[in-house]
């Protein structure tokens, strides 16, 4: 009796064959520069780093995905409420070692074989970070559109609202800062390379912060106009509508908590934070 004949029978060699070829071929995923993931947090310049990570995908082969923007800007259509968990429990999906560029990601988040990525720290001092986080979380923040997101962050607000901000501070510092810059301590460690850049350092020169960011991303001729416009973003002076006589902004500043919280819950968060102020060279 006959063999049974088989249609289309697959030839493993030649597939075999195929995979090395295209392996051989393929210079793009050669070519495609280490991927970097951008940390911070937030109220950390979040104007300019959402205007500058973009335009750095212009100049230099990188693709450039705001995965948190996204997460909140689907909404309902995505049952996550917390982007940084889903990113976390997706990173081998969603993070791929060479030619992206990821970010502003303002909460720690997990990624699978982070040695083979770039990381690149940019963080405010904490202490400022929960003061900015008072007037913006209990006041100014946009309404998330994801239907229990917004719930819960509208019960945060009036939490808020209620505690004032010397306690807030305090919770805020012990609930998320503290969590945040401590994780990324270990990122820091964990990533392939990586770099810290201080919001001060961003405030005093922008033209450097910017030019070593570029440096580290492996990205040349990035046009002169364009940093000068974005070293502008930067500035800690602004003209008034008249424009006759600059003024400081307020919003911003560096140490905004010398001003704004009591002495002794100055001292507190100065004690909860001792190791983080050392570790990121923070002064108290």
């Amino acid at each position: 009796m006959p063999a049974p004949e088989h249609k289309n029978p697959v030839n493993h060699h030649d597939e075999g064959k195929l995979r090395i070829l295209a392996a051989a071929t393929n210079d793009s995923r050669r070519q495609a520069p280490q991927s970097t993931i951008f940390f911070t947090t937030h109220k950390c310049a979040s104007t300019f780093v959402s205007q500058f990570l973009p335009l750095v995908t212009r100049i230099g082969n990188l693709k450039h995905l705001d995965y948190a923007k996204d997460i909140y800007g689907l909404g309902n259509e995505i049952s996550a409420i917390d982007p940084f968990e889903f990113m976390s429990l997706n990173s081998d999906f969603l993070f791929s070692p060479t030619g992206e560029i990821y970010g502003p990601i303002r909460r720690p988040v997990s990624i699978k074989n982070l040695s083979k990525f770039k990381a690149i720290f940019f963080l405010r001092d904490p202490r400022d970070v929960a003061v900015s986080a008072y007037h913006s979380f209990g006041f100014s923040h946009v309404l998330p559109t994801h239907t229990e997101r917004r719930e819960k962050f509208l019960k945060e607000r009036e939490k808020i609202k209620q505690e004032g901000i010397d306690q807030y501070a305090l919770r805020a510092v012990e609930e998320w800062i503290l969590p945040t810059f401590g994780e990324y301590a270990n990122l820091y460690d964990e990533a392939g390379k990586s770099i810290f850049i201080s919001y001060d350092q961003y405030i005093d020169n922008p033209r450097e912060l910017i030019g070593r960011t570029l440096s580290f991303m492996e990205i040349e001729g990035f046009p002169e106009n364009i940093v000068t416009q974005l070293a502008n973003l930067a500035s800690p002076i602004q003209k008034t509508t008249s424009g006759k006589n600059p003024q400081h902004k307020r919003s911003g500043r560096s140490r905004q908590f010398d001003d704004e919280l009591k002495p002794e819950t100055i001292g507190q968060l100065n004690h909860l934070l001792s190791d983080v102020l050392n570790r990121w060279d923070f002064r108290e």
